[in-house]
């Protein structure tokens, strides 16, 4: 599901070649153009999908490095972890090696950890 990016938001993909996201310019100024950063959707702000799985979901973080996009932070009400956990094992099978953070899947350069409200993936750019 994650391989190639999300909500058709390819990984990798620079700051100024992102689709309409919604998003003020000052969020949009947020993303920088060296190291890390974030910005955050919430239902109202911006236009993505505000559920996974029919799951709903508080925010939405999507993380940049250096401009360029290479994951998310899903927050959602602790209650539906375990809804959260099933739709992981169904794409991604049970979790791998355990974490210190909850549980935990890597898929090639794809690194996923689902806590107690949220599901983070991150994808490794090279360089």
């Amino acid at each position: 599901r994650f391989s190639e990016g999300f909500q058709e938001i390819k990984w990798g993909t620079p700051k100024e070649n992102l689709p309409d996201l919604g998003i003020g310019k000052s969020a949009f100024e947020n993303i920088y153009a060296k190291g890390p950063s974030a910005t955050l959707f919430m239902e109202g702000v911006g236009n993505l999908k505000m559920q996974f799985e029919e799951i709903p979901l508080i925010a939405i973080y999507l993380r940049f490095q250096d401009a360029r996009f290479t994951g998310f932070d899903f927050v959602f009400n602790s209650q539906h972890r375990d809804r959260m956990r099933v739709a992981m094992e169904k794409d991604m099978g049970k979790p791998g090696e355990p974490c210190t953070e909850g549980l935990c899947w890597k898929e090639g350069t794809l690194n996923m950890t689902l806590t107690d409200r949220e599901l983070l993936l991150m994808q490794k750019l090279n360089p």
